[in-house]
């Protein structure tokens, strides 16, 4: 019978400091006409996230734009929900690109 030997103890590589995500300027911009619609009609944070079907933690984070990623379906539920509509403009990322993206 001859000894097994085991694979030595791997150490983990360390993970880089989490570093959250930074908010787009659209996101920034569309947060910002979504608390002063909000406060424009009147309903605490509570009410809105009543309205709308999440809790109150989550308008205050995504009001504080410290959401991860700010899901489109959520935004669209908030702005119905405050008697606005939604509309969205794709247009070039790059200035100067011409269109057709050539």
């Amino acid at each position: 019978m001859g000894l097994t030997r085991k694979p030595p103890l791997r150490v983990p590589e360390t993970a880089p400091p989490h570093r959250p995500k930074r908010p787009t300027q659209g996101e920034a911009t569309i947060v910002q006409q979504l608390v002063k619609l909000r406060k424009a009609r009147g309903l605490s944070q509570t009410q809105l996230a009543r309205k709308i079907g999440v809790t109150q933690p989550a308008i205050a984070k995504i009001e504080a734009l410290r959401v991860k990623h700010l899901r489109l379906d959520t935004v669209s539920r908030a702005a119905q929900a405050l008697g606005a509509s939604l509309r969205l403009h794709l247009g070039s990322a790059k200035p100067g690109t011409p269109k057709g993206g050539k």
